[in-house]
């Protein structure tokens, strides 16, 4: 193909997947179009705090991802293991106020623990995100 400086050029920055159609027409009245589907990947539609306070203060007692309601549609799994392995939390409830920071009732130390989370996006792309998160005491 070739392109020059007098073509007019477009810049696109979609923050969704969005499907772009060009249409062209020649001097000549020759018209011919083609389309590209531009796939946003790299955006994080879960976000989860580094640390929590379980102390009975109502300030950040639940652990406990955010998202926009909109982007997630469904919670596949959502869960929280010490540094043992054992799964001290689980959910895939969307509606959940998250993981007291208790286990089997027993309130846990002090300590970093590992998350999974496992959802469907508003795009119907399963999405997923891991980390550690800080019980504070």
């Amino acid at each position: 193909s070739i392109v020059h400086d007098s073509m007019p050029q477009t810049f696109a920055m979609p923050l969704n997947t969005t499907l772009f159609t060009l249409h062209i027409i020649d001097n000549r009245g020759c018209i011919n179009s083609d389309s590209v589907v531009v796939c946003i990947t790299g955006r994080s539609v879960i976000i989860a705090p580094t640390a929590f306070s379980p102390n009975g203060n109502d300030i950040n007692n639940r652990y406990f991802f955010l998202s926009n309601k909109k982007e997630i549609t469904q919670l596949l799994k959502f869960e929280v293991y010490n540094r043992w392995g054992i799964k001290v939390f689980s959910t895939s409830d969307i509606n959940s106020k998250g993981w007291d920071g208790t286990y089997n009732g027993t309130p846990q130390d002090f300590g970093v623990f590992v998350y999974y989370i496992q959802a469907i996006s508003d795009q119907g792309v399963t999405v997923s995100k891991q980390g550690n998160v800080t019980l504070l005491r």
